[in-house]
Formats: structure tokens, sequence, C-alpha cells
């Protein structure tokens, strides 16, 4: 167990007490969240725009998952190992810098495939390390009484952070271009680095055993759980097939539907409905939470049929 210095108590909002630390990461986050949306819908205007097909925009796409997933674990095991602000910041300013990148390489109208991917294969890696460091510094900035409702804040302002930030980034993408799109999400990620390094609760790592150990150790500890091993191989199908919708949706939204406005609409919808979807959860508490996820999931392809029939942007926001 890792040692924690306690939070700082110094402020209520809506009747619960907050630590200065927790209020750091919700505001360099929402910002981060907001800056998050801009990047894909850039990305995907970007290639478009260039005269890049279907299959372009999937492998660079793909590039992004498989070096997030590939690097998941690894970033796990650091996570324990590394005080969670280090690796954090260290993440957030590899991604900035990988965005600034594709945000020069767009702008002087040179942008090989190749280096394309690699930048956002980066920019995936990095958000490896990101999220498990992230999910290991929120225990310990609010008292344990409070880490339900520290949860559901996060999750309640990011899901609409996800309504905000795509809307703005179709119009602003659309009229500014891509790569104002890419400068926003890096000048976020550096604004998430700085709330982070100001956190000032510190958690010492214990004395570990060798990587490569802790590595087999977590995989043993899934392949232990056969729920797990199997929800893990069910979840992989699951975004390889989203991956597929993914592309079809964004070159459809750029060519046909209206263009990067149209994409950002669309995004916009999806997170206005997870912020309904999270109210709903909130009230609702169904006896087997699974089965219902699972029934949820049935109605996705009413999604995708959306840019079937009625095929337009109206349509589409609607069954997101």
């Amino acid at each position: 167990m890792a040692n924690v210095t306690g939070p700082r108590v110094d402020g209520a909002v809506g009747g619960r007490w907050v630590s200065h630390d927790f209020r750091l990461l919700l505001g360099g986050q929402t910002l981060s969240w907001v800056g998050d949306a801009f990047q894909p819908i850039a990305l995907s205007f970007a290639v478009v725009a260039a005269g890049g097909s279907a299959t372009d925009l999937g492998l660079v796409l793909a590039c992004g998952v498989v070096a997030r997933l590939t690097a998941t674990l690894a970033g796990g095991v650091w996570a324990d190992r590394l005080r969670p602000q280090t690796i954090m910041v260290g993440a957030d300013l590899v991604r900035a810098a990988a965005v600034v990148a594709m945000a020069l390489v767009f702008a002087g109208g040179w942008h090989p495939l190749w280096m394309l991917c690699a930048l956002v294969a980066v920019f995936g890696g990095a958000g490896a390390y990101f999220f498990p460091a992230m999910a290991s510094l929120k225990p310990t900035l609010v008292p344990p009484d409070k880490r339900q409702a520290a949860n559901a804040t996060l999750n309640l302002v990011q899901t609409g952070s996800l309504t905000l930030g795509p809307a703005a980034a179709g119009i602003l993408v659309g009229v500014l271009g891509a790569p104002f799109g890419f400068v926003v999400n890096a000048a976020t990620f550096l604004v998430s680095a700085v709330t982070v390094v100001l956190i000032r609760v510190r958690v010492t790592r214990p004395v570990r055993t060798g990587f490569l150990d802790e590595l087999r150790g977590g995989y043993a500890a899934v392949r232990e759980r056969d729920w797990l091993f199997w929800g893990i191989l069910a979840a992989a199908v699951y975004h390889v097939a989203n991956g597929v919708v993914l592309v079809t949706v964004n070159i459809l939204a750029l060519r046909d539907l209206g263009g990067p406005s149209a994409l950002g609409f669309i995004s916009a919808a999806e997170g206005l409905g997870g912020v309904l979807g999270s109210a709903l959860a909130l009230r609702v508490r169904p006896r087997r939470p699974l089965v219902v996820g699972f029934v949820a999931l049935g109605l996705m392809p009413l999604w995708v049929l959306s840019y079937v029939w009625p095929g337009s942007s109206a349509g589409c926001c609607s069954a997101r």
C-alpha cells in the first residue's frame, strides 16, 4: 500500500466538502476533456480534406488504438511504481508535443501517412500512461466517504465536456482549419500539466519487485479470473467493430452531412446522451446492472442504421 498525505479540505461545493487538490484536478481535466474533443475532429477533417481515403483515416486511428492497448499494461505497472503526478505531467507534455507536431505538418502541407501514424501512436501510447496514473491519484485527493461523490462529479463533468467540446470543435475547425483544433488541444494539455504540478498531495510508493515480474503478475491475475479475461476479449471485439463504424461515420459526416460542424454536432449529441444516461443511472439502481448494460448496447444498431435512413445529420444526432 502507498503512504498518502491527507487531502487538505478547505471548502464546500453544493454541500459537499472537497479538497483544494481535487479542485485542481477537476478544473484541469475539465479543460483537457473539452480540448480532447478538438483532436479527433481536427484529425479526421485534416486527413479527408488532404484527399485521404477511408482506409487512410482508419489506419491512422488504428495506430492510436493499438498503441494505447499495447502500452496499457506497462502504464498500469508504472502507475504503481512512480508518483502519479510525475507520470501524468510527462504524458500531458508528450501528448501536447504530438498534437503540436500534427498542427505543424498539416499547416506546412507535408503530411505523409507514416508520419501521421507515428504521431497518433505516440499520442495514444502517452494516454495509456496518463489514465492509470490518474486513477491511482483520485482516491488520494478526497476522504474515503467522499470518493463515490468525487467519481460521480468527474464522470458528470467529463460527459458534459463531451457535449460542449465537439460542438465548439466542429464549428471552429470548420472555420479556422484543422491546425487550430490541434493547437487548442495542445494548450489544454499544458493547462492540465500545470494543475497536476500544483497538486500537493504526496504518494510514497513502497519498494517494488522487478518491472517484468509485476507485468507477468498482472497478466496472471487476469487469466485467473475467467469473467475478467472473457470480458476483456469481448471489449476488444466491440472496440474493433466500433472502430470500423467510427471511421465510416467520420467520412460520411465530413463528406455528405455538412463537414466538421456536422461531425461536431453528432459527437455532441453522443455526449448529451451520455449526460442523460448518467442522470438516469444515478436514480435507477437495477438488480442486475450488467444485464441492463448489455441490453442498452443492443440499441446501438439503431445509431448505425440512422446513417442509412434517414441519412441526415438531424437523424444521426437523434439516434446518438
